[in-house]
């Protein structure tokens, strides 16, 4: 009987242990997420390459941000999608109206801007993206366009960034239809804000403004399918 007792016993303690072990086993580690978009990205120039900080940025409501480190001693030329600015010796910050999707970036030398045709292999690609729905697409679908440029004198003013949109409406009301709808065009918190008419899907006018540099807008161009 003792012999018994003591085989129920080992059993017993054996038992046990094996379900703690079972109840202790470390439980999985959740996947990591990805991180988001930065809003800032750096550049680094030394005036024989070009690399990034991050591979994308976060549109702002006024574009994308930029800070470039020119570590090559003299002035580079910093190239973007639709266009460009200069790029001093040392740290410099720029913002571009550069529409979400894949673009190409970077800094570029007098050699090669001289070449024919200019040497842009050294620019490297970078994603915009939009997680805030900041920038309002404009999509055209005309034959032939007109454009109608303003010019102001110095005294000029115009209105305040709250009636843009009516100033809009106002200025695009020869061409609008019933049926139009309003909308911003770009981003909106720029130098250069902008309205569009758009007609089944597609625009069909803009209006751009430029600042009156006291605090209102002028209209600046006006863009007109036909």
């Amino acid at each position: 009987m003792r012999a018994l007792a003591a085989i129920l016993l080992t059993l017993t303690v054996a038992a046990g242990c094996g379900a703690a072990k079972v109840g202790t086993s470390s439980p999985s580690q959740p996947a990591s997420s990805p991180q988001p978009p930065a809003a800032e990205v750096v550049l680094t120039c030394d005036g024989t390459g070009n690399s990034l900080s991050a591979p994308a940025i976060a549109a702002q409501p006024d574009g994308i941000h930029v800070q470039v480190d020119n570590t090559s001693g003299a002035k580079l030329s910093l190239t973007v999608q639709n266009g460009g600015t200069d790029a001093p010796p040392g740290t410099s910050h720029h913002v571009f109206e550069i529409p979400p999707g894949t673009t190409k970036i970077g800094c570029m030398t007098d050699a090669d801007w001289n070449q024919d045709p200019p040497d842009m292999s050294g620019l490297v690609p970078l994603t915009v993206a939009d997680p805030d729905g900041v920038y309002a697409p404009v999509d055209w679908a005309c034959d032939g366009m007109s454009s109608g440029i303003s010019d102001y004198g110095a005294d000029a003013r115009g209105v305040p960034r709250s009636e843009l949109e009516t100033a809009a409406r106002k200025a695009l009301s020869d061409v609008m239809q019933d049926s139009d709808t309003l909308q911003p065009a770009g981003y909106q918190d720029t130098l250069a804000p902008s309205y569009q008419l758009v007609r089944d899907g597609h625009t069909v006018a803009r209006v751009q403004f430029e600042s009156d540099m006291h605090g209102g807008w002028l209209t600046e161009q006006i863009d007109k399918c036909g």
